[in-house]
């Protein structure tokens, strides 16, 4: 991995922090006696849950959702770091330093190295 700064750390560690955050909340949301009102669909949770009901469906499930979101972030962040359709840059800017948080990195690599050390 290559060496980053504690802002880019901490940066990639919130993205990971709020993937498993949200796929906690998707599983959660599984079991019809529980009332999370985080979710648009609950009614399709509920029926959902009704199917994935064993300990190797709700992991299997689990892993399906991780995947997903990962790729989403990863997606994202290549975007960041100038991989897409756009016809502009963008970039993270640290407001206190002004500094890029993509200052010698590639942040969808460096996401990606992380998530696989988890």
């Amino acid at each position: 991995m290559s060496n980053l700064n504690e802002k880019q750390s901490k940066f990639l560690e919130e993205l990971v922090s709020i993937k498993e955050h949200y796929v906690d909340f998707s599983l959660l949301s599984l079991n019809k006696d529980l009332k999370l009102n985080w979710s648009s669909y609950p009614k399709e949770y509920i029926k959902l849950g009704e199917h994935i009901n064993t300990e190797e469906q709700v992991r299997d499930f689990r892993f399906i959702q991780n995947e997903l979101v990962d790729e989403i972030i990863y997606r994202i962040l290549e975007v960041v770091d100038g991989y897409g359709n756009l016809d502009f840059e963008i970039d993270l800017i640290d407001k206190e330093t002004k500094e890029s948080l993509k200052a010698g990195i590639q942040l969808h690599d460096q996401y990606a190295t992380r998530i696989s050390e988890k």
